[in-house]
């Protein structure tokens, strides 16, 4: 899945108990789950970073929680809406939703008191590995199919998802180096 608008998603039963569901989501959350929901949070303190819209939209989403909330971010930011963290208040918003954000809400606020410039680096740097994460993993799907795709097809691919990783790798030693972390 990818981040995309108006996606219909359905939640289910919403009397599911959210400590048992919490727990076995974040046991069976990828990294790029994780990287999702903090570029999630990130939006709802900064919607500045809706400027980085292109690069979000590239960005695939594996779990429908995530999904939910980005549908309802990207709604209101096309519809010219405020967004804050208020959102998850409104009724619309299910309680399953705001317990497995809140983790990464509050981490981000623990780190409010960075620059402005910092917090854009920090995003970029999210972005960047989210997206390292998922080539890695395109690379993992083409190595499992050996016999499905003609070998010299599929090592080009793979050849060619390794030379986007070493691209974004080269991004993010740039973020890091001009930001005094190189």
């Amino acid at each position: 899945m990818t981040f995309k608008k108006g996606t219909g998603l359905s939640l289910g039963n919403p009397k599911v108990d959210i400590k048992k569901a919490e727990n076995v989501r974040r046991n069976k959350l990828s990294s790029t789950g994780a990287y999702s929901r903090k570029i999630l949070s990130m939006l709802l303190l900064h919607p500045e970073f809706f400027k980085y819209l292109d690069d979000i939209l590239e960005l695939s989403m594996e779990d429908e929680e995530s999904l939910f909330l980005w549908d309802i971010l990207y709604t209101r930011y096309m519809n010219s809406e405020k967004i804050s963290p208020a959102i998850l208040q409104e009724e619309l918003i299910p309680e399953e939703i705001r317990s497995i954000i809140m983790p990464y809400l509050l981490e981000i606020e623990d780190e409010e008191d960075h620059s402005p410039e910092l917090r854009k680096v920090q995003f970029e740097e999210t972005i960047l590995l989210h997206k390292r994460v998922s080539k890695q993993k395109e690379i993992e799907s083409l190595n499992a199919m050996v016999g499905v795709l003609d070998d010299k097809e599929r090592l080009s691919k793979i050849m060619s998802v390794r030379s986007e990783i070493l691209e974004i790798d080269n991004k993010l030693r740039s973020l890091n180096y001009t930001n005094g972390r190189g």
